[in-house]
């Protein structure tokens, strides 16, 4: 760990907030050690030992160190990303071919309940997002990132259980960040309800600041949120921290972010772009605007004629 500094000091961060987005400072050193851990390689065990030269200061009174009675409910969902993502770009000063592009960047949280044939429900669940691309390596489709471990719900078990139908679960074609690796797509994921009635809560991020790339790579989609009168008609865009209240067959989408990319487009492999192709990660227009010097050679260039 000699390459990396000894301390972490977050003088300068923004003060609390009377909303939920504070991170209490047990999440903000959870962050810390979870991005060291991530950095420093396997043979480093992960106890305290390891971490004990380590020293993190954020100052009290601040969206990562809150007084009571401040909220502090999102701090841990969100804004530990925002953290993890803030210390891979400092980092990456330090220790550039480790650093990781940046990931979709939230748990992107979908709550939903009500009242059906007489019986409250209730349903809650994070959906993945892109990885960001590494110096030697494409970033992973459609996968949890950093500070969670949680994992979605099957679809059959849901449909059986609650009065909701997946209309769309699918890897979001053109999400992902260009590069010579390319980050990881994000996720679409749509929910009809079939309920009378039903509160949806989404609680997600990423929708002003996209997942940023390194080394001229190219930032990932942003996240957005959508909502659908009736399936297969124009969807209206909602905030994506945003409640509302649906009916019988209206359906809200989430499209998750996609991961930054690594390197220079220009540079990325033939075979993986027409790989890329062939299983719908990527469309001939995303091609043609962000591979454009491989567009012009090749299979990808005689599969477009």
């Amino acid at each position: 760990m000699s390459s990396f500094p000894s301390e972490i000091d977050y003088t300068g961060t923004a003060q609390q907030v009377a909303i939920p987005i504070n991170a209490v400072f047990g999440v903000t050193l959870s962050g810390v050690h979870y991005v060291v851990r991530t950095l420093v390689g396997s043979d480093v065990p992960a106890n305290d030992g390891a971490f004990s030269s380590l020293k993190v200061f954020a100052p009290a009174g601040t969206i990562l160190n809150p007084i009571y009675p401040y909220p502090v409910a999102i701090g841990n969902l969100e804004t530990s990303q925002r953290n993890a993502d803030l210390l891979y770009r400092a980092l990456y000063k330090v220790v550039p071919d480790r650093v990781p592009a940046a990931s979709g960047g939230s748990m992107n949280n979908v709550m939903m309940g009500g009242i059906h044939r007489g019986k409250p429900w209730a349903f809650y669940e994070t959906i993945g997002v892109g990885l960001g691309a590494k110096s030697k390596a494409d970033g992973i489709d459609g996968i949890q990132c950093n500070m969670t471990n949680t994992m979605n719900t099957p679809i059959e078990d849901m449909e059986r259980s609650m009065p909701v139908i997946m209309d769309r679960y699918e890897f979001r074609e053109d999400s992902s960040g260009s590069g010579e690796f390319r980050g990881g797509c994000g996720l679409i994921r749509s929910f009809e309800m079939t309920g009378d009635s039903t509160t949806v809560t989404i609680v997600s991020d990423r929708s002003r600041h996209p997942p940023w790339g390194l080394a001229h790579g190219q930032h990932g989609e942003r996240v957005q949120v959508f909502l659908y009168e009736k399936r297969g008609k124009k969807g209206k865009e909602l905030p994506v921290k945003v409640t509302q209240i649906l009916g019988p067959n209206e359906v809200i989408e989430i499209r998750t972010a996609g991961g930054g990319g690594y390197g220079n487009p220009r540079k990325r492999e033939e075979a993986r772009i027409d790989l890329d192709l062939k299983n719908g990660i990527l469309s001939r227009k995303y091609l043609a605007d962000n591979y454009p010097k491989v567009g012009l050679r090749g299979k990808s260039q005689r599969r477009r004629k």
